[in-house]
């Protein structure tokens, strides 16, 4: 199904003067131990290679000078570069850039064009390729647009099911591939399976959106937030984020459980990035994340 996007009509290189001050001066804030540092809302993270956070600093402090920033070759990649010089790198390269620049760079995208993507999946063209279990979760209102402005931890596994299905068909409905290439690597980890996927997806059905809808399923951790903390070195800090149990209603009904994290950026809008999606709950990393949740 083809969807005519304006995405690339849009000014993507608008900057925000508070964020390029916090990138330049926080860093790994100075600590020998800390490997990197991201930043959300008000909020700066330290973070040891592992991804665990060490420390958490306000971006008032690091702007007041309260806290001495360090060298450049110790601020997070990409921050160096300014917004459009981000967006003119190829995709493999932006996706090799700090996760939460990234995310600072393409959040308020997926909020633009969140109603109308979500718009294009419930038209009648788009119903009559639905399978049946996804018009049956139609029919019965199981599918509908979350509440942006309502914080993550008020949401259930079923809004954030249904925010990745439409920002699925956002990121590969967008007809430049370079775009929804860029947008890709806040969808999905880069170098993970999911994020494989979708990208040879974008190559070769460019501006053509998938549209797959999924169903909660019951965990342990079911429509609990997760903890700050790491997993497989992604952090997991204030924003929070989710093990979610899914079923695909689109052709098997394939069961899976995916780790989503939380990513603002600097007017609040947010991102889910689906992390790591595992095919069965008893794996070592998913063991480690409940034992530190439950």
């Amino acid at each position: 199904m083809k969807r005519q996007s304006n995405h690339e009509k849009q000014p993507r290189y608008t900057r925000e003067k508070k964020f390029v001050a916090v990138l330049a001066a926080a860093g790994a804030l100075g600590a020998a131990a800390l490997a990197g540092c991201s930043t959300t809302g008000d909020k700066i993270y330290a973070a040891d290679e592992s991804g665990r956070v060490t420390a958490t600093y306000d971006v008032d402090d690091v702007l007041d000078g309260k806290i001495a920033p360090i060298t450049s070759a110790e601020k997070p990649n990409g921050s160096e570069l300014t917004e459009e010089q981000r967006f003119d790198l190829n995709p493999k390269a932006y996706a090799e850039l700090d996760e939460f620049i990234r995310a600072n760079d393409q959040a308020k995208y997926f909020s633009q064009y969140f109603e109308s993507s979500y718009e294009d999946m419930v038209a009648p063209a788009a119903y009559t390729i639905y399978s049946d279990g996804e018009r049956e979760m139609v029919d019965k209102g199981a599918f509908y647009m979350p509440d942006l402005k309502k914080p993550r931890s008020q949401w259930n596994d079923q809004d954030y099911l249904n925010y990745w299905s439409i920002s699925i068909y956002f990121v590969t409905a967008q007809p430049d591939p370079k775009d929804a290439l860029q947008s890709l690597s806040v969808l999905a980890r880069p170098g993970s399976k999911t994020y494989s996927n979708f990208e040879a997806w974008i190559k070769e059905n460019p501006g053509v959106g998938i549209i797959e809808l999924y169903e909660a399923t019951p965990t342990i951790l079911s429509n609990k937030e997760l903890k700050p903390g790491s997993i497989n070195g992604v952090v997991i800090d204030d924003q929070g984020g989710r093990l979610i149990g899914h079923k695909s209603l689109a052709t098997d009904n394939k069961v899976g459980y995916s780790v989503f994290v939380n990513r603002s950026d600097v007017e609040g809008n947010t991102i889910a990035i689906n992390e790591f999606t595992f095919n069965q709950i008893n794996n070592p990393a998913l063991d480690l994340l409940i034992d530190q949740n439950i």
